[in-house]
C-alpha cells in the first residue's frame, strides 16, 4: 500500500483538463480549473484575476458585469463604467463587490473556486463598505443612502443563499445621505456598529432583530468615518470629524465648499468646539471632510470599548491634526495614517480591554510631493507569517515603497516603485501582499501600471521584480479559499497518522518538492522512487506542468515511507530549465531538511542528456514493511493419509481474508501468492482428527520460513507478518 498526499492534488488544481467542460452539470468543477490563492483587480473596466506572479488567469468585461449606462450627478455625462466601492471575500465560497451601477445598487458575485461571475443581488443606496461575518455566514453592507426603492442604510444576506432577501436597518435621521462605516467580527457575537460622517454618534445594532439597540455620542466630534477593530482588546477605533472654522486667510480653512472663489460660500453659523477657533460664540463654519487636517482636528482618532460600551481615549497624529486608523491582521497594532503630506505615521500598540493604547513608535517615512495638512500615506500592507512581520507603506504623492520591519525596532527601507518624475498613484494608490508568498502587489493607476514586489527575508531584500502595464485598478484584493485551505491541513494532519500507524515505529518521511519553471514548464516532469529492500517504487511524480506556469515556482508536499530513494527531473526537450529561456530551479527536502539541490545557473542538462538523477536517504531509514507487493511461498507434504487434509490461507489484518485454498494432494505441494504486506496464517486441517501423520508445511514470508506444527488433531495454523504492515481499513 502507498501512502501519498500531494499537495497539488489535494487542492484539486485542475491545470491541461479538457475543453469540453460541462458547464450545466455537478461535473463541471472536476473539470474546471481551481483557482488557488489569486489578485483580483476591481476597475471601471471589469474584473481581472491574477497569479501572484503576474500571470493573468481570467478577465471579466465591463459588458458582463455592469451592463447598466450611470450618470454621473455632478457632470450629467453618462458612461458605462463599472464603479466598485468595495470588495470582501467569505474566504470558502464566493467573493462579494459592492458595485454602484445606476439601477439597481448591486452586489457582484463571483466564485471564488473558478473566478466566475454568479451574478448579483440588489442592495441599499450607494454601497460604501462590506463587512463578512464567518459565524453567522452573512455578508454586511453600510450603504450612504436611504431611499423609496432601497429602505435602508445597512443591508444583509447570507452567502450560503444568495438569493434570500433580508430585511434592511434603517437609522433614525432625516438627513437623505448618511455615508459611514461598520465594523462587523465574530468576536463582537450579535451585534455590529456603525459610523456616520455627519453625526456624532457611534450606533450599536443587532445582527438578528435588524435594528439599532445603542447610540453613543462622540465626545468632541461632529461625526465619524473610517474605522478599524482589534479583535485583542475588542476596541474599536474610529476617525472623528470636525467642525472647523472657514471662510478667510485667518480661519482654521480658507474655503468652506468647493467653490474656491467665493471663500465663504457653503458656511454656517455654528459653535467651533476644537481647536484655535474653538469659542462659545457662533461663526461661520463648516464640518466634516473638510475640516480633516486642519487646525480644529484635535481628536483624530477615538477609542471605543465595545464590551463596556465606553470610549477609553483619544488618539492623533504627530502633527495633531487628524488621522485615519488601519488595524493589523493580529489585532496587535493600529497604525495612525496623518494629514502631514507623507512626513510621519504613528504605531498604537493595543492593551488591556477597557485601556486606551500606547504610542509605540512615530516613524518617519519621509514621501516627498505631499501637501502639509493633507493626506500623503494612502495603503498599507501586513506582512506576518510567523517568520516576516512586515509593514508595508505606499503613498499618493510619489513612487516610493517604505518596508518596515515591526520586530526591529521599526527599522525600514525605501525604494522605488517607477523612474516616472510623475507619481503614477492618481491619488488611488493600494498595496496588497498575496497572502503565504513573497510577493507585494502595489498598483499605479495614473500611468495604468502594476508592479510586483518580491519580498525577502529581510527588508533589505525586496526588489520590483514585473511592471505591468496597460492594467487599471480601484480595487486590488488578494483572494484565496480559506476553508478549503483548512480542510487540506485537515487532511494532511489525517494522513499523516495514518502513515504513521501503517508504517510503524519508523514513520513517515514529508517530501517537499520545489521547482522554479523557466519559459517551458511544459517539458518538465520528475520522479520520486523508493528504493528500500532493493525494490523500485515510484512514490510521487509530477508533471508535465501547465504553460500558464511559466516563470512562476510551485511547491508540492508528499507523506511517504522513508527510506532511500531517487529523484529523477526530467526536460523532454533537452536543453534544462536554466539559463537559455529563463533561471529555473529545483530542491527537494526531506522533512525540511534539503537533500537535493541545483547549484545556482549551472544547467544539468546538457549534450541532450534529458534527465538528472539524485540520491538520498539511509538504509537505516527504511521501515520494516514494503510499500511493493510481497510474495508467500506455501510448502506441503501431505504425508500418508492426503485424503483428509485441506489448507486455506487467510490475510488477517482486518478480519480473515481468504487468499487461496486447496485439498491435499498425493504429491508434495508448492506455490507462491503476490499480496500486500501485513498479516497471514495457514490453516491446515484434518477431517479424521489425527493431524498430519509424516507431513509438513510451511510458510515463506519476507525471506523468513514460518514452520507448522504437524502434529494436531483436527487443525493446525501458523502466523507470520507484522501487525504495522496492515493496510488502515
Amino acid at each position: 500500500m502507498k501512502i501519498v498526499l500531494t499537495a497539488a492534488v489535494a487542492s484539486l488544481s485542475c491545470f491541461g483538463v479538457s475543453n469540453a467542460v460541462t458547464h450545466n452539470a455537478d461535473i463541471y468543477y472536476g473539470q474546471k480549473r481551481q483557482l488557488e490563492g489569486s489578485m483580483w483587480l476591481f476597475s471601471k473596466d471589469g474584473v481581472s484575476i491574477y497569479d501572484p506572479a503576474g500571470e493573468v488567469i481570467h478577465i471579466h468585461d465591463k459588458n458582463q458585469v455592469c451592463p447598466n449606462k450611470s450618470t454621473n450627478y455632478r457632470t450629467n455625462i453618462t458612461t458605462q463604467t463599472c464603479s466598485y466601492f468595495d470588495v470582501a471575500s467569505d474566504g470558502h465560497q464566493y467573493v462579494w463587490a459592492a458595485n454602484f451601477d445606476d439601477s439597481p445598487n448591486k452586489v457582484d458575485i463571483f466564485d471564488i473556486n473558478t473566478g466566475d461571475y454568479v451574478g448579483y443581488t440588489p442592495t441599499c443606496s450607494t454601497p460604501l463598505d462590506l463587512n463578512y461575518h464567518p459565524m453567522r455566514r452573512e455578508m454586511w453592507v453600510r450603504c450612504a443612502g436611504n431611499t423609496t426603492d432601497a429602505p435602508g442604510h445597512m443591508d444583509v444576506f447570507s452567502t450560503n443563499s444568495i438569493g434570500t432577501n433580508h430585511e434592511m436597518i434603517q437609522f433614525e435621521t432625516d438627513s437623505q445621505r448618511n455615508y459611514g462605516r461598520m465594523e462587523t467580527h465574530s468576536a463582537m457575537g450579535n451585534v455590529g456598529f456603525a459610523t456616520t460622517y455627519n453625526q456624532p454618534y457611534l450606533r450599536k445594532y443587532d445582527l438578528s432583530g435588524k435594528d439599532v439597540i445603542g447610540k453613543y455620542t462622540i465626545p468632541g466630534g461632529a461625526g465619524s468615518y473610517e474605522s478599524t477593530y482589534s479583535h485583542v482588546n475588542k476596541h474599536i477605533f474610529i476617525s472623528v470629524r470636525s467642525c472647523c472654522s472657514c471662510g478667510t486667510n485667518f480661519t482654521d480653512i480658507v474655503n468652506c465648499g468647493r467653490d474656491t472663489s467665493q471663500p465663504s460660500r457653503g458656511a454656517e453659523m455654528m459653535l467651533i468646539v476644537n481647536g484655535p477657533s474653538a469659542s462659545d460664540q457662533m461663526q461661520n463654519g463648516t464640518c466634516s471632510a473638510s475640516c480633516k487636517g486642519s487646525a480644529a482636528d484635535t481628536i483624530g482618532v477615538t477609542e471605543f470599548d465595545t464590551v463596556g460600551n465606553v470610549f477609553v481615549g483619544n488618539h492623533n497624529s504627530l502633527a495633531n491634526n487628524g488621522c485615519v486608523p488601519k488595524g493589523s491582521p493580529d489585532g496587535k497594532t493600529v497604525v495612525l495614517l496623518p494629514y502631514d503630506g507623507g512626513a510621519t505615521v504613528r504605531v498604537l500598540r493595543t492593551g488591556e480591554n477597557g485601556e486606551a493604547s500606547t504610542v509605540a513608535a512615530d516613524i518617519a517615512v519621509g514621501f516627498e510631493g505631499g501637501t502639509p495638512k493633507k493626506s500623503s500615506v494612502s495603503d498599507l500592507a501586513w506582512v506576518q507569517d510567523g517568520v516576516r512581520n512586515f509593514m508595508v507603506i505606499s503613498s499618493n504623492n510619489d513612487n516610493n515603497l517604505v518596508i518596515v520591519d515591526m520586530d526591529d525596532g521599526y527599522r525600514m527601507v525605501k525604494i522605488p516603485l517607477s523612474m516616472n518624475v510623475e507619481s503614477t498613484a492618481a491619488g488611488n494608490r493600494q498595496v496588497e501582499w498575496a497572502i503565504g508568498t513573497d510577493y507585494v502587489w502595489v498598483n499605479g493607476e495614473e500611468s495604468e501600471e502594476m508592479y510586483i514586489v518580491k519580498l525577502g527575508q529581510s527588508i533589505e531584500d525586496t526588489e520590483v521584480i514585473t511592471t505591468l502595464v496597460g492594467v487599471s485598478t480601484k480595487f486590488l484584493v488578494f483572494i484565496k479559499n480559506y476553508e478549503r485551505q483548512a480542510q487540506m491541513a485537515e487532511m494532511t494532519a489525517m494522513m499523516k497518522a495514518v502513515a504513521q500507524e501503517y508504517l510503524g515505529p519508523k514513520g513517515p518521511a514529508t517530501i517537499r518538492v520545489d521547482i522554479s519553471f523557466d519559459e517551458y514548464p511544459a517539458e518538465t516532469s520528475w520522479t520520486l522512487t523508493n528504493t528500500c529492500n532493493d525494490g523500485n517504487t515510484v512514490v510521487a511524480s509530477g508533471g508535465p506542468y501547465a504553460a500558464a506556469l511559466k516563470n512562476t515556482a510551485t511547491s508540492e508536499e508528499f507523506i511517504v515511507g522513508d527510506g532511500t530513494f531517487v529523484f529523477e527531473i526530467r526536460d523532454s526537450y533537452g536543453d534544462g530549465i536554466c539559463c537559455a529561456s529563463g533561471e529555473g530551479d529545483f530542491s527537494v527536502y526531506r522533512n525540511d531538511v534539503e537533500v537535493v539541490a541545483m547549484i545556482p545557473r549551472n544547467n544539468y542538462f546538457v549534450n541532450d542528456v534529458k534527465t538528472r538523477e539524485s540520491q538520498f536517504g539511509k538504509a537505516s531509514d527504511c521501515t520494516s514493511c514494503s510499500t511493493d507487493p510481497v510474495t508467500i511461498e506455501i510448502t506441503l507434504d501431505f504425508g500418508n493419509f492426503p485424503g483428509d487434509l485441506s489448507w486455506e490461507l487467510f490475510n488477517t489484518c482486518n478480519g480473515n481474508v481468504s487468499v487461496a485454498s486447496g485439498a491435499g494432494t498425493s504429491d508434495d505441494f508448492s506455490q507462491t501468492y503476490t499480496v500486500e504486506d501485513g498479516t497471514y496464517e495457514l490453516h491446515v486441517n484434518d477431517s479424521y482428527g489425527d493431524g498430519m501423520t509424516e507431513g509438513s508445511f510451511s510458510a515463506s514470508f519476507k525471506g523468513a520460513v514460518s514452520l507448522g506444527d504437524p502434529v494436531f488433531e483436527t487443525s493446525s495454523v501458523v502466523s507470520f507478518g507484522g501487525a504495522t504492515c496492515c493496510a488502515p481499513m
